[in-house]
């Protein structure tokens, strides 16, 4: 197990430390959120535990809101985490120490700053999709005002950008980004109005018609969406505009988009 820490394979691993064959590894994650993802999925218990002076024996079970305090102390003393879960395949509760690699500090600060960025490109694009005109009604001049502040201030990566509107009407529904490999934001790769935006049936499903102007040929996709952390994709044939955020599968394309309808959508990867 040390040899493998060292050499960086995993973000984290579920050992046995009382089976037959001690520190063998149960599980390896890759990443973070797929450790994540795996908790979730077996509705786990995770429980931190203070250890002797060795590091080794479990002394007490510390809780949640004594942790936050241990954490803000300069030195803190040995701990350790179990994760405990019923077994698939067994129906029997098992219960694994949870180790973490050598490299998973550096992986959480920059998981962190990746998402800290998602949030602040995601605020950025909602707040140009929701700029009003003095009415109080949607316009896309005004939105067009909200875009270039946002980008003169650098809250939103510079990207490619539509032609002015002249039609203060066909107001700008969608935000379309590149995503990094945890499904963060990372760059925007453009920018939809209305008009650019159509529904048809396609094999008795409903896709969607993306068309930019200036583009010859439009493009067929299909919009999924996950429900909770861990939940597989399902079908979203009705997204609404300026309210959900969903991923694209172009019918005739192995490329994998992510789209936020109207406030953020993801992109190629």
């Amino acid at each position: 197990m040390t040899r493998e820490k060292l050499e960086g394979h995993w973000f984290a691993a579920l050992v046995d430390t009382a089976g037959p064959e001690p520190n063998s590894i149960k599980a390896r994650f890759e990443t973070w959120q797929l450790l994540v993802e795996f908790l979730a999925e077996q509705n786990a218990l995770v429980e931190f535990w203070a250890c002797g002076e060795d590091g080794d024996h479990k002394v007490r079970h510390i809780p949640a809101a004594e942790l936050a305090r241990l954490k803000q102390q300069p030195r803190q003393k040995p701990t350790s985490v179990t994760v405990t879960y019923q077994d698939p395949s067994s129906g029997k509760g098992v219960s694994y120490d949870l180790e973490f690699g050598f490299r998973a500090a550096a992986s959480v600060q920059a998981a962190d700053r990746a998402c800290q960025r998602h949030r602040s490109i995601q605020l950025s694009a909602h707040r140009v999709l929701s700029a009003r005109n003095a009415k109080g009604l949607p316009d896309a001049l005004s939105q067009w005002a909200a875009l270039q502040a946002e980008l003169r201030q650098e809250q939103l990566p510079p990207f490619q950008l539509p032609p002015q509107p002249k039609d203060d009407r066909d107001v700008f529904v969608a935000f379309e980004f590149e995503v990094d490999d945890q499904n963060n934001f990372a760059q925007a790769a453009g920018l939809y109005r209305a008009s650019e935006v159509r529904k048809k049936i396609h094999d008795d499903t409903q896709v969607l018609l993306l068309h930019r102007s200036g583009e010859k040929c439009s493009h067929e996709v299909l919009g999924f969406g996950r429900q909770g952390l861990s939940r597989p994709l399902r079908p979203l044939p009705n997204p609404i505009l300026a309210q959900d955020v969903v991923e694209l599968r172009w019918t005739h394309s192995k490329c994998r988009r992510g789209w936020g309808i109207s406030i953020q959508r993801t992109s190629a990867s």
